[in-house]
């Protein structure tokens, strides 16, 4: 490397072995520190300065430029520094990284040449933004300190600036030197201290300034030191430098737990508390393990133990924290970004982080600043919280003014000494006792489907559309009668049309300030309106500014809530236009309305653009009437065509709109309209372009006729295909019946419908399906009393005619059944015959019947469904009636009986199951569907589960089978042995089930009673073990087994994995004795390390007697002595 140029050495120094830093060309340490040593050593205490140099978050020009351009920074500070160690006399070197140190003399300190080099220091060629550097200095007073020892202090006086954003120099003095050795002192008693329990934790609450009421509290910790208590700010940054803070973090986490838990038990209902998350915390790669695994542990769900993590923490490292930021709150945990405001506040990670709670540091209105400017920045954070969805907590909250102010711009959420000071453990659980509580923080409530995140990103698709909209669009929030716009689309300001807007004002537009007082009331109103209605409100207003006058419509939608404000949608529309064009066709709309007043029908005359920018010039009377309206209501109800057409059917019209032109004819659609009363209609719309004096634009003149009356025969055979697919698509005949009783009512217009069906002799009747109202009902019930008599010339007159009709005023052939009538609100019946095979079973009938009396022959077909429906129903109960026959059978069988179907995918489905089953595994049916419902195998012992499937499709395949002994889990978790034999059966279609009977299990249980027994009397360990070749799992461990290791493990644990706790390094070589011993036949014995409840490892003798029980599977007895 040619140094030449390079070399910042003053003249007359030798240094052998000069070495330089090859990105920069100063010197590297080494070679820096030796020319230090001679340089102080030849001159005077007091005469040189030592400074450290650091480039502050320096990783992240690296991260966002690239390595190139973060070595192009790092040459270009040591071009400034040795530019002015030269001019100074002094030399520079880079250490390491982006640290670098200067030796100067002390009388350049302040000088023009420092002052040049600092300013230009900040502003890199390569960056289109300044960087920061840290500087610390050292006054070398006694040069007789090694070089070392002036880095250091120089270097600790720069870390004293690290995190104050407002300073960037810091000299060494005896306060520093005091820290260092109270920091000494810390790090010597750090680990003694959290070992004996010195770190106590304080809760300081936090309230809603609201209601008072208690919503959080954030966790504190104090170091409990020789009788007297050290505030974390002697403590903290110490350890955030060692690292320690991970494991008081750690600690502080699960004694919170701890408290929660205990609280929760204690029926106390504490409310959710805040720990602190630091940057190290996060960094280490077992962080969400381990919060996750202390709420799992003491079961706090996650909703009550919120993460604060310090805004500070996402300026480095930046992608891992956020990564794990986010992973936290998919994970359920409240995520709040702490102290922001109280440092840099990166925006950026803000948007990109999922926090749920913004803590907002009081700092703002510290320093005796400007004190409405700061008013106004804590307004947008609050403001920018809540539209991102977020709660704003304001910490440090001490003055009643500060809360009232914060309150007034929507942040509720205080903590402070306003309200409380951290409280020991013992008087925050009184206190919290005693207040009223909130659970939930109030939070952004958005429209459906509305992507809040989205919405706001102007390269989204939301702001595409946003800007894309006919007319101008904006956002405003409105808060206790005050709206202001927050954003507006490209047309937006268009709309004002001949106003004249200030550009400077655009941002700025509120609409509401250009509108008339009474317009503006209006205005506020329809918000109102909007809001408690959700749903959107349109309305006509005029604005105006000067001699200017526009008329404008504008539609509001709600499309989010925050407390007590609103996010509001608003599209307004320039119908300046159209409102003078009506003045201008006053003349023509007269005109036609000597023509068409008086035509049996609506006439509608309009300029039409599209269905919902239409001007209308002339509507006649008949037009107004068909819909239900009087001219006047239709004008200020402010309805317009396109709220007349039902919503299903406005494509279609728009659809027709378009393809007109004038000369091409008429075009005619039929479509559903909507009345005043809600009533849906049909109309037929035959449209005609054509030119009217006066109006400059083609005219569009509808012609409208109400044809609802011929829709009705569509309807005829609408119901008719609709019982059909009722009876074929349903497979309860009961809901069936009763879907056809209500649309016939609806058919006919009836109060109600009901089914009559007769005894066996036909004389007597029983109401057996009805739907409609509470008079109905007295009638029906009045049919029951009819007599023998009556019923059978029902019967008969019924036989020949299929229905009748009959009313309260018209005579009847039947004189007695009109007296049925009296006194009720029954007006008149249509009864219609059910017939099966020639002869009446019963009766259908509708009361009240108000639609044309043509429509009464429909009710015999109507009536025939119904007839199916009920001879379907007789035979489903009578297959019930037989499939219960057999389940009484096989109930009273003493033996216990399971059949199961083998489905497609391979599972065994329980079909049916007798008492006796359910007796022996002491199950009630909704347990045994939960265990065994999806899969009966499923139920058994998961060691027995591979040899049973493979019994059970044996057993299909051959058609019956006696298997082994399986283990069945019953009710209370155990598992009960029995012996099966299984007998495949056929059924109709063919399909095979398989019939299993359990018996003979008590000598079994007998058996493996006497056996655990005889093991668990035994001064040595013992278990049994399945083993196949691979794994070995654990099946039972004796009481000595238990008592060497220091673990209990009860018979029903069976997924301790006893293999798990042998030493890693003994696993293999047990593996290849026991499958050397399955191939020679041998009991081998083997020395193996197991692994106890302290975490130590013990060595154990093994004994083991192998017996196969099946292909590459064998059953393993082990005596364990401990060595």
């Amino acid at each position: 490397m040619n140094d030449g140029g390079n070399n910042n050495k003053p003249t007359g120094l030798n240094v052998a072995y000069e070495s330089f830093d090859p990105l920069t060309g100063v010197f590297d340490q080494d070679t820096f520190f030796k020319i230090a040593r001679m340089l102080i050593d030849g001159k005077s205490d007091g005469y040189y300065v030592f400074s450290f140099l650091n480039i502050d978050n320096f990783k992240i020009i690296n991260d966002r430029f690239g390595i190139g351009v973060g070595d192009a920074v790092l040459k270009y500070v040591a071009s400034v520094i040795k530019d002015f160690a030269d001019a100074a006399g002094g030399i520079c070197g880079r250490l390491f990284a982006d640290n670098f140190a200067l030796l100067y003399p002390h009388n350049c300190v302040e000088s023009k040449e420092m002052n040049d080099a600092h300013e230009r220091i900040h502003h890199p060629d390569v960056l289109s933004q300044p960087i920061r550097l840290r500087t610390g200095r050292y006054f070398v007073e006694n040069k007789d300190d090694s070089v070392m020892t002036m880095f250091d202090r120089a270097r600790i006086a720069a870390n004293f600036v690290r995190n104050s954003y407002d300073k960037e120099i810091s000299v060494f003095d005896k306060d520093m030197l005091d820290y260092l050795i109270r920091r000494q002192l810390i790090v010597e008693d750090m680990n003694t201290a959290l070992a004996s329990g010195e770190f106590k934790l304080f809760f300081q609450p936090q309230y809603n300034h609201a209601t008072g009421a208690i919503m959080g509290a954030e966790v504190l910790v104090r170091w409990l030191k020789n009788g007297e208590y050290v505030l974390p700010g002697k403590f903290i940054s110490v350890f955030e430098e060692n690292d320690f803070i991970y494991k008081l973090d750690k600690y502080v986490w699960e004694r919170a737990c701890i408290l929660l838990r205990k609280w929760m038990n204690e029926g106390k209902n504490p409310v959710p508390v805040s720990v602190n998350v630091s940057r190290r915390d996060i960094l280490h790669d077992d962080f969400i393990d381990v919060i996750t695994a202390i709420t799992f542990k003491y079961d706090i769900p996650v909703d009550m133990l919120r993460l604060e993590i310090t805004e500070s923490a996402f300026s480095e490292s930046t992608k891992e924290i956020i990564s794990k930021a986010n992973e936290l709150a998919k994970l359920g945990y409240v995520v709040e970004i702490d102290d922001f405001g109280s440092g840099y506040s990166s925006l950026n990670s803000l948007k990109d982080v999922d926090a749920s709670v913004l803590k907002l540091d009081m700092k703002f209105f510290e320093g005796g600043g400007n004190a409405q400017r700061a008013g106004n920045i804590v307004e947008s954070i609050v403001r920018m919280a809540r539209w991102l969805g977020m709660t704003v907590i304001a910490e440090g909250v001490e003055d009643v003014k500060d809360a009232d102010y914060l309150k007034s711009v929507g942040c509720y959420y205080i903590q402070g000494y306003l309200y409380s000071k951290p409280l020991p453990v013992d008087e925050y659980e009184k206190l919290f006792c005693n207040e009223n509580k909130e659970y939930i923080m109030s939070r952004l409530q958005t429209l459906k489907n509305l992507n809040n995140n989205e919405f706001w990103d102007p390269k989204s698709m939301e702001t595409l559309i946003f800007n894309s909209y006919v007319g101008g669009a904006c956002i405003f929030e409105y808060r206790n009668g005050v709206t202001e716009v927050l954003r507006t689309s490209d047309e937006y300001v268009k709309q004002f049309g001949s106003i004249k807007i200030d550009p400077a004002d655009i941002k700025n537009l509120t609409f509401s300030d250009y509108l008339y007082a009474d317009d503006k009331i209006r205005f506020l109103n329809d918000i109102k309106k909007c809001i408690s209605s959700d749903r959107q409100v349109s309305g006509e207003y005029k604005i105006h500014s000067g001699n200017a006058v526009e008329y404008v419509r504008v539609t509001l939608r709600n499309i989010a809530k925050a407390d007590d404000t609103f996010l509001m949608y608003g599209v307004m529309v320039n119908q300046t236009e159209q409102r003078l064009a009506e003045i201008a066709k006053r003349d023509a709309s007269t005109q036609l309305a000597s023509i068409v007043d008086n035509f049996d029908g609506g006439v509608i005359v309009a300029v039409v653009r599209s269905l919902l920018d239409m001007y209308v010039v002339f509507v006649n009377d008949g037009f107004y009437k068909m819909f239900g309206y009087t001219r006047e209501q239709y004008r200020a109800e402010s309805v317009s065509v396109a709220d007349l057409i039902f919503p299903d059917d406005k494509s279609l019209l728009s659809e027709k709109l378009c393809e007109l032109s004038i000369g091409s004819g008429c075009k005619v659609c039929e479509c559903r309209c909507v009345k005043r009363d809600g009533t849906v209609i049909w109309t037929r719309w035959t449209n005609v372009p054509m030119s009217l004096e006066s109006v400059n634009r083609q005219t569009l003149m509808s012609v409208v006729q109400d044809i609802t009356a011929g829709k009705e025969v569509d309807g005829q055979l609408k119901i008719l295909n609709e019982a059909a697919n009722e009876m074929s698509a349903q497979p309860d005949c009961n809901i069936a019946i009763t879907h056809i009783l209500q649309k016939t009512a609806s058919y006919f217009g009836g109060d109600g419908a009901y089914v009559i069906e007769l005894d066996k002799n036909k004389t007597s009747v029983k109401n057996t399906y009805e739907v409609g109202d509470s008079e109905s009902q007295k009638y029906v019930n009045r049919l029951r009393t009819l007599s023998a008599d009556i019923v059978c010339e029902l019967v008969k007159k019924t036989s020949s005619e299929k229905f009748i009709f009959a009313d309260n005023e018209s005579e009847f052939s039947v004189p007695a059944l009109k007296t049925l009538f009296d006194g009720g609100a029954v007006r008149s019946v249509i009864l219609s015959a059910l017939m099966r095979d020639g002869a009446v079973i019963g009766f259908m009938a509708v009361n009240n019947p108000s639609k044309e009396i043509d429509r009464i022959k429909h009710i015999v077909p109507l009536g025939d469904y119904i007839t199916v429906l009920l001879i379907r129903k007789d035979l489903a109960k009578s297959i019930e009636s037989e499939k219960q026959s057999m389940a009484k059978l096989l109930d009273d069988i003493p033996e216990s009986f399971i059949r199961l179907k083998l489905m497609s995918d391979g599972r065994l489905m329980p079909i049916y199951l007798n008492n006796a089953t359910k007796s022996l595994i002491g199950m009630t049916d909704e347990q045994f569907a939960e265990v065994y419902g999806k899969n009966a195998i499923e139920g058994l012992h998961p060691d027995d589960i591979p040899l049973a499937r493979e019994a059970f499709l044996k057993a299909f395949e051959s058609g019956d089978g006696i298997g082994r002994v399986y283990r069945l889990r019953c009710g209370d978790g155990s598992y009960l042995p029995v012996k099966l034999k299984c007998k495949v059966t056929v059924g109709a279609d063919d399909e095979k089930f398989l019939n299993v009977y359990y018996s003979g299990t008590n000598t079994s249980i007998e058996r493996r009673d006497v056996e655990i027994e005889l093991l668990n009397d035994l001064p040595c360990g013992a278990g049994f073990f399945a083993f196949n070749g691979v794994d070995i799992d654990t099946w039972f461990l004796n009481k000595a087994y238990q008592k060497f290791i220091g673990r209990i493990v009860g018979e029903k644990d069976d997924k301790y994995a006893h293999f798990d706790f042998v030493h890693p390094d003994d696993r293999e070589r047990v593996l290849k004795v026991l499958n050397r011993a399955t191939v020679t036949g041998d009991n081998p014995s083997y020395i193996l390390r197991i692994k106890c409840s302290d975490g130590k490892y013990k060595e154990f003798k093994a004994c083991v007697s192998l017996r196969k029980r099946s292909q590459n599977n064998w059953l393993l007895m082990a005596v364990y002595v401990p060595v």
